[in-house]
């Protein structure tokens, strides 16, 4: 639950902005067809930036927290890293 929490918070900002630019697809439109440029709003950027951080701050975080809430994973995980120690079925529970 805490993983699936996490991936929809941290991607809530992309759901604004392709809403945001669902809404001004015939202002982009149009402003291409005058040959003008359509000038992208500060909060936007802001967001975009924003929301860059917060992917890279959940991928960066799903390793730990599958560590931390997945038994099995964790045991995996220790086999599988260079001088790791096998986990006993104690500490997989």
């Amino acid at each position: 639950m805490l993983l699936v929490f996490s991936f929809l918070f941290c991607n809530m900002g992309k759901l604004v902005l392709n809403l945001y630019d669902i809404g001004n697809l015939n202002k982009l439109s149009q402003c291409s067809d005058l040959h003008l440029t359509f000038r992208t709003p500060f909060w936007v950027v802001a967001l975009t930036s924003f929301n860059h951080l917060l992917i890279v701050l959940n991928s960066s975080t799903n390793l730990i927290m599958f560590a931390v809430i997945g038994t099995q994973f964790r045991a995996t995980l220790f086999r599988m890293l260079p001088g790791g120690k096998k986990l006993s079925q104690a500490d997989v529970k």
